[in-house]
């Protein structure tokens, strides 16, 4: 985050860019996350903070599945147990994006992306930021970027096929139509990724033959 004057109680305050969440290490704190679960109630709550009064993380720095919350946690049904396995992944699996994403995106994308694809959001990014764009979740050049810190190649097949579905829809958009012109497309990828003609035509032409691009004089 960064200092910044606030107007209305005329000081200046921290104004959080990123906050990295970790699951809790005390009793109080296992306490309150469960209790913040929808199903688990203060009973269940305690139970559970009283089996894990040191946070969740095992000695081989795994968390508990489902089975062994409900063998260690009395009276905790497989329900229940779920819930609260989720909600740990979840929380685990979005302080690990933020530490991989925090000096590249705004701190709004990666809530973005956590939101949309919740305990899976690191594999992802990690396997394949392209899928970012495609699945519309943020802008090409924004997944572009992830992909840059994630050590992708600029020749990167999947780099080039989402640059060139890029130009399809921006031209989607701005005609309203569903057909763009190859030679616009081309292009449009050229200009955006700085790479060799041949290079772009070879993916545009197997997206073709994959049948992911189709010809519209089949439709005409």
């Amino acid at each position: 985050g960064e200092w910044r004057y606030d107007q209305k109680h005329r000081k200046y305050a921290v104004a959080v860019e990123y906050a990295i969440p970790q699951l809790p290490t005390t009793e109080n704190g296992v306490y309150r996350f469960s209790r913040a679960i929808p199903g688990i109630g203060e009973t269940t709550a305690r139970r559970i903070a009283s089996k894990y009064k040191k946070g969740f993380l095992l000695p081989n720095g795994e968390c508990p599945d489902v089975d062994r919350l409900m063998a260690t946690v009395k009276g905790l049904r497989e329900c229940k147990a779920s819930s609260l396995y989720t909600a740990i992944r979840k929380l685990n699996s979005t302080g690990e994006l933020t530490r991989v994403l925090k000096n590249c995106v705004p701190g709004q994308t990666i809530r973005n992306i956590a939101a949309r694809y919740g305990t899976t959001s690191v594999e992802v990014v990690a396997n394949d930021p392209y899928r970012l764009y495609l699945d519309r979740v943020v802008q090409f050049q924004t997944a572009d970027e992830i992909a840059t810190q994630m050590g992708y190649s600029p020749t990167e097949s999947k780099r080039i096929r989402a640059c060139i579905i890029s130009q399809i829809r921006q031209r989607k958009e701005r005609r309203a139509a569903i057909i763009a012109e190859k030679e616009l497309v081309l292009n449009g990828s050229i200009q955006m990724l700085n790479l060799p003609e041949q290079l772009i035509s070879d993916e545009f032409n197997a997206m073709f033959k994959e049948r992911q691009l189709v010809s519209a004089g089949k439709y005409c």
